[in-house]
């Protein structure tokens, strides 16, 4: 209610009257003399904005999912050329073993460490 905080005897005297008043009565008079305007409205951009939301999460979801497969199968294609090349890598290991060796064995000239045979010089 309006009533200044000096007037203390009138905030009394109008609670004491609506006190008074009856609950149905009362209920009558708040009815006619205030209004309730209840409007029952579907706020569109409300919903657009939260339908907005969900669609850029599930699109940021798909194009991470996208980013990971592609990259998940990029990883399955370099472990299926690792093992090739591994493969290769050793097989040209054993070779220059091999080539070792034999070079340890007989020599860059071709000839045994034990062979202590002259080579086929002429000397004139």
């Amino acid at each position: 209610m309006a009533i200044a905080k000096r007037n203390h005897l009138l905030y009394q005297i109008i609670d004491k009257t609506l006190v008074s008043i009856p609950k149905n009565t009362f209920k009558i008079i708040n009815d006619k003399w205030t209004t309730f305007k209840v409007v029952n409205r579907v706020d569109y951009r409300f919903i657009g904005n939260i339908v907005l939301f969900f669609l850029i999460i599930i699109l940021i979801i798909t194009f991470s999912y996208y980013k990971l497969k592609k990259l998940h199968n990029k990883i399955n294609e370099l472990n299926r050329t690792l093992e090739s090349r591994v493969q290769e890598e050793i097989q040209k290991n054993r070779e220059n073993e091999k080539m070792l060796l034999y070079q340890d064995r007989f020599g860059k000239d071709g000839r045994g460490y034990f062979n202590d045979s002259p080579s086929m010089e002429t000397t004139s």
